[in-house]
């Protein structure tokens, strides 16, 4: 091999004695370094006869520089006997070199993507971690456990989980402030309760003499005329309304307290309907001239239920009833069973009956559906939210159902007594039914 310049001038060999650049020859392979010079490869060809082995190849090709100018050319010199094999040799050589290389290469690939893998595995199994942890806490600050933070980074899924703990931050300091503030009115609410109880109790000692002395001076014959007698009626009248207004409230407060006292026994509700139809009946005739009848089953079970709750329920509901009903109008009581394992009572009227909008409020507290109407009869508001509570207190329901013109309908349950039943009445006064084993 002879490396010559672009000048023509011998640089190098790989023929240590120079004969391969001998000036004899020069003439041979200049033309094929000239072209090489130019850029042109040319292929291996029998130029001269210069050694005793046969025909020497000549080879010329371009070496060029960064810029891809040709700067010197190779010349490649083989005798043509040794040619095919050296050829050959050079083709294994060639062949191996690039056997080898891909080899390299290949386990240089290998190991990239094994590495590459290991660490996307790595990483992949660290944010699955740190995800399933996030959802972890946020399923215990779903069900109530306030305490829930997570583990906070720089990047994306750090600044994730620095917002789920500033909302749970957030969401304790709120629910805190609201146990707080629910403290505060159950605090207010119960102060009301006792002051209701409390003034109610206070009021019924002054009240009950009011009462007293304007029945004894009633009950004179004497000394007063009709004028005065006049105003003894409406002090002692207003003295009773005060007086139930009175009591409804300490009732009220005492359901309220959860010390509500209830005598659950074995009850004929019948009797009871009977018994009250009966005690309304004359003034409901006398005052109003409203028709009130009563409807029993006969075949009605035993209720369980306080005999003078029940009664105090059901005297609310038909007052109601005939002080909202006109004139030559009717008031039904009627009681019979209602589902398996109940009883139902229901007072049914003609009068001009409650419109939607109000009927749904009727069971609150000192609401009234014609203002007017009920102060002129001594209403205060508080009947149905009564009847409520002392049917909730014995296990029943009770609602409403009117339309405007055609009446109203007022019911309640009352629980049977089931013959599989043993029931027990609580210090409240509360019943705690079990059924026996079958």
């Amino acid at each position: 091999i002879v490396i010559v310049g672009a000048d023509g001038q011998v640089l190098g060999s790989s023929d240590p004695s120079g004969a391969a650049y001998a000036p004899a020859e020069k003439a041979e392979w200049t033309p094929l370094v000239g072209a090489a010079l130019e850029g042109a490869n040319n292929p291996a060809r029998l130029v001269a006869q210069r050694t005793q082995s046969g025909p020497v190849a000549l080879g010329a090709y371009p070496m060029v520089d960064q810029a891809g100018r040709p700067v010197a050319a190779a010349l490649v010199a083989m005798t043509a006997l040794s040619a095919p094999n050296q050829w050959w040799d050079l083709w294994h050589a060639l062949l191996f070199f690039g056997a080898a290389s891909l080899a390299v290469l290949a386990g240089a690939s290998i190991f990239a993507l094994a590495s590459s893998s290991l660490v996307s595995y790595l990483l992949a199994r660290r944010l699955v971690r740190r995800l399933e942890r996030l959802g972890r806490a946020a399923e215990a600050l779903a069900a109530g456990d306030l305490g829930q933070r997570v583990d906070a980074g720089a990047d994306e899924l750090g600044q994730l989980a620095q917002r789920f703990n500033f909302m749970a931050d957030r969401l304790s300091d709120t629910l805190a402030e609201l146990a707080a503030e629910k403290q505060t009115v159950e605090a207010a609410l119960q102060a009301k309760r006792e002051l209701v109880a409390n003034v109610s109790h206070e009021l019924r000692t002054p009240l009950a003499s009011i009462r007293g002395h304007t029945e004894s001076l009633l009950m004179r014959t004497d000394g007063a005329n009709e004028s005065q007698r006049a105003y003894l009626n409406v002090i002692h009248r207003q003295s009773e309304q005060l007086s139930h207004l009175i009591d409804d409230l300490f009732l009220l407060s005492t359901t309220d307290n959860g010390a509500l006292p209830l005598a659950l026994r074995p009850l004929a509700l019948g009797d009871v309907v009977h018994e009250v139809v009966s005690s309304i009946q004359p003034a409901a005739r006398a005052e109003r001239r409203v028709s009130l009848v009563a409807e029993v089953d006969p075949d009605l079970p035993v209720v369980l239920a306080d005999r003078q709750r029940v009664a105090q329920v059901l005297a609310n509901l038909v007052r109601n009833a005939v002080r909202h009903t006109p004139e030559g109008g009717l008031v039904a009581v009627r009681a019979g069973r209602h589902a398996e394992r109940m009883a139902l009572v229901s007072v049914e009227d003609t009068g001009e009956g409650i419109a939607q909008e109000q009927l749904e409020h009727v069971f609150e507290r000192f609401y009234r559906a014609e203002p007017s109407r009920d102060r002129a009869s001594g209403g205060a508001g508080l009947g149905l939210a009564i009847v409520r509570e002392l049917v909730t207190a014995m296990g029943g329901e009770v609602a409403a159902e009117s339309k405007p013109g055609e009446g109203s309908r007022f019911w309640f349950t009352l629980p049977l007594l089931h013959p599989t039943d043993t029931t027990t009445v609580t210090p409240e006064g509360r019943p705690e039914a079990a059924v026996s084993p079958a």
